[in-house]
């Protein structure tokens, strides 16, 4: 087997030269990296930043469904023809007019009555018909 040349000093010396070369274009490479020189971890809080803020816009959306449906009930509460409250004060307002009408009537009546009453009395008192006794 033949012996192998060893590669001589100035050899060795120009592959050295050239591998630092190399290393210092990686050494450049990777701090010119955005993603190895915190930029990854800038990017993750990003996209932290960005989850947390879907998270709340759902919230807010379900809130709003549900107030939506809430004003939705309000409404008809409202409003509803049968049994709203709007319906139900309609209903009051007309009963307590029918009832003051029915009142005023009976008073009416009443004073009619008493006043017819009262004339009656009048007259017989001064016709005669109507005879006071006293007693002695």
């Amino acid at each position: 087997m033949p012996a192998k040349k060893l590669p001589s000093t100035r050899e060795l010396a120009e592959h050295l030269e050239r591998q630092d070369a190399v290393l210092e274009k990686l050494d450049k490479k990777l701090e010119d990296a955005h993603v190895l020189n915190g930029g990854f971890n800038d990017l993750m809080k990003k996209v932290d930043k960005i989850e947390a803020v879907e998270t709340g816009l759902k919230e807010v959306k379900a809130c709003v469904d549900t107030q939506g449906v809430t004003l939705g009930e309000v409404h008809k509460a409202i409003y509803d023809k049968d049994e709203g409250l709007y319906q139900k004060v309609k209903g009051v307002i007309k009963w307590i007019s029918t009832a003051n009408w029915i009142i005023k009537s009976v008073v009416g009546l009443a004073a009619t009555g008493a006043a017819g009453g009262l004339c009656k009395l009048a007259y017989d008192i001064i016709s005669g018909h109507l005879l006071i006794h006293y007693a002695q």
